[in-house]
């Protein structure tokens, strides 16, 4: 079984990616795990085949066995594609796999360059970085070539031996990627391994959930009807803490939307399949601003149908 694990923050374009990959594949013979961390699943919806999830957690942390019992049921496919939260630790990720599994066959990190030509990369994208085989810089439609060179400039900087992809909506092929393999079971580390674990200890295990803590993110969850869309972007863009946004929504119009909101920019599609109209919005949230914001997007609203969380 080849395990291919795709991660990177939240909105940076994981599900396309996926999406992108498995147009290659032999889908009787793949297998698509899916981690939200909000307790409403929204991606299987945006994915092209069936999806086994694993929502309300991280598998890298409070799902973690969940997902060693699901593997070991899809042992028998060819590939296994496992598309982690926007919120899971990368490495607490591979440790867990490494008491189970001696290889996994790629580590897809996917980046958002509209994000980094506007802020300072943080420690843990580097981290992740590190641990990755292949770094897809995404979204650079949106940046300029020159601050595209930069990033990845960068990213080579901290791992040279990565196969680095620049690209827009998320356009990577299952043909790219190297298939090369991670070791990761700590008996049988290289000696190189060995010298990269002493020279960045950070690398190491995480404690349980601290990832979360730091990250201070919360979601909410909603079911409405008859939404006014411009007044709902509006609020999306201008409350600050928003960081993802995605699911469906029923308009004024009386017509169905799927919607995507990711680096202040929100994409709507006319739906015309029967679905749920829920929805989630991930943020940084404190109690006040988490009830502030939830009464805001059920005041744009006809009918609130449920809540969901």
């Amino acid at each position: 079984m080849k395990l291919m694990i795709i991660t990177g923050k939240l909105g940076s374009g994981k599900t396309t990616v996926l999406n992108n990959l498995i147009r290659d594949v032999d889908k009787e013979k793949t297998s698509v795990v899916i981690n939200e961390f909000a307790k409403s699943g929204m991606d299987k919806h945006f994915v092209s085949m069936s999806v086994n999830e694993l929502n309300e957690g991280c598998v890298c942390c409070s799902k973690g066995e969940e997902l060693k019992g699901l593997l070991k049921k899809l042992e028998d496919k060819e590939t296994v594609f496992l598309e982690t939260s926007g919120v899971s630790s990368l490495n607490q990720l591979l440790e867990r796999l490494s008491e189970d599994y001696e290889e996994v066959a790629e580590v897809i990190m996917v980046l958002d360059a509209y994000k980094l030509s506007k802020a300072k990369m943080s420690k843990d994208t580097e981290k992740n970085i590190r641990l990755s085989t292949t770094i897809l810089v995404n979204k650079t439609d949106l940046i300029k070539k020159e601050e595209t060179k930069e990033i990845v400039s960068k990213i080579r900087k901290i791992n040279r031996n990565a196969n680095i992809i620049t690209t827009k909506y998320g356009g990577l092929s299952f043909r790219e990627l190297p298939l090369n393999g991670r070791f990761l079971k700590k008996k049988q580390l290289t000696g190189m391994q060995e010298f990269m674990y002493w020279l960045f200890p950070e690398l190491k295990l995480d404690k349980e959930t601290k990832h979360i803590q730091k990250e201070r993110l919360t979601s909410i969850s909603l079911n409405l009807d008859g939404v006014d869309l411009k007044k709902f972007e509006k609020i999306l863009k201008n409350d600050g803490s928003v960081i993802r946004a995605k699911g469906f929504l029923k308009g004024l119009d009386g017509n169905t939307y799927r919607f995507n909101y990711a680096s202040d920019l929100l994409y709507l599609e006319n739906y015309d399949k029967d679905v749920e109209t829920s929805f989630v919005v991930i943020g940084k949230f404190n109690f006040f601003k988490k009830r502030r914001l939830k009464n805001e997007l059920i005041g744009i609203s006809k009918k609130i149908i449920n809540k969901v969380e």
